[in-house]
């Protein structure tokens, strides 16, 4: 029962708009994440929190710099794995993404981060589906850092309210996260191929 209250508050809590996404203080400037790109500059600003099917050039958030070309790595499996570029063995690139946030919890707001930018706006139901099915399977393998807690889960409380399957993934999502961050479990552990091959 304790637990169940707490799950209440955090919710409540996590509600709030100042606990929106884009709010979250550890992303890099808009004018940092297009620095050094000499096209569409204005573009690359504008997007930076929505759904893209290019790669993006550095990390989202403000992390190590030896950490950022893992960053455009797990975008570049995200974007196969979700099908908005052609990739073959989908599901090793989302057990990439799996490993590294394992692996390098310095990496795991990146990981968050980057599935709610590619599930933002993005026009595409079965990559939308497929955006999901990775979130699904990082919060059973990882948790937020506690800075970003409240932000994963504003984003994921305000999609319970969507139709269809997206409802479904949500209430899926808030459920396994609830479990990660009531128990204090560091992490779960990385799925196998034909896990990631089953995972509907």
């Amino acid at each position: 029962e304790r637990m169940e209250a707490e799950g209440k508050e955090r919710q409540q809590r996590a509600e709030q708009e100042r606990y929106r996404f884009e709010n979250f203080s550890g992303l890099r400037s808009p004018d940092d994440f297009a620095k050094g790109v000499i096209l569409n500059k204005k573009k690359i600003k504008e997007s930076m929190l929505c759904w893209q099917n290019t790669l993006i050039t550095k990390s989202l958030l403000d992390i190590d710099k030896d950490l950022n070309k893992f960053a455009v790595q797990i975008h570049k499996d995200l974007l196969g794995y979700m099908g908005d570029k052609t990739m073959n063995f989908p599901a090793t690139l989302a057990q990439d993404i799996l490993q590294k946030g394992f692996e390098h919890p310095q990496l795991r707001d990146e990981i968050y981060m980057q599935i709610m930018k590619q599930l933002t706006h993005n026009p595409r139901a079965e990559s939308i589906a497929k955006g999901w099915q990775v979130m699904c399977m990082c919060v059973s393998t990882f948790p937020p850092s506690i800075d970003f807690e409240n932000y994963l889960l504003n984003f994921i409380l305000e999609k319970k309210e969507s139709k269809g399957a997206v409802r479904n993934y949500a209430n899926y999502c808030l459920r396994t996260l609830e479990g990660m961050l009531s128990s204090g479990e560091s992490s779960g552990f990385v799925p196998s191929v034909e896990e990631i091959q089953a995972y509907k």
